[in-house]
């Protein structure tokens, strides 16, 4: 079942990490997340590119900010 979780940035891992009650979990290139933007849901497959992660949407990759948290759906 797919609980919404905060995603951050794990400098320490080079990695993006969902973080629940008790546990975290580090994401990979392929997963599958449904993120949430204001009263939008978007799904796409998280991907890193040379230098960045990035999500990919259909046929748009959106670039992922370091230093900010997303709200995101992922089956855990």
């Amino acid at each position: 079942m797919a609980r919404r979780l905060q995603m951050f940035y794990d400098k320490e891992l080079s990695r993006w990490v969902v973080e629940g009650k008790n546990e975290w979990y580090s994401l990979h290139c392929g997963e599958i997340v449904q993120f949430h933007i204001e009263r939008t849901t978007l799904s796409g497959r998280l991907e890193l590119g040379r230098t960045s992660w990035y999500i990919i949407s259909g046929d748009v990759a959106f670039g992922l900010l370091e230093n900010r948290r997303y709200l995101v759906s992922v089956d855990l």
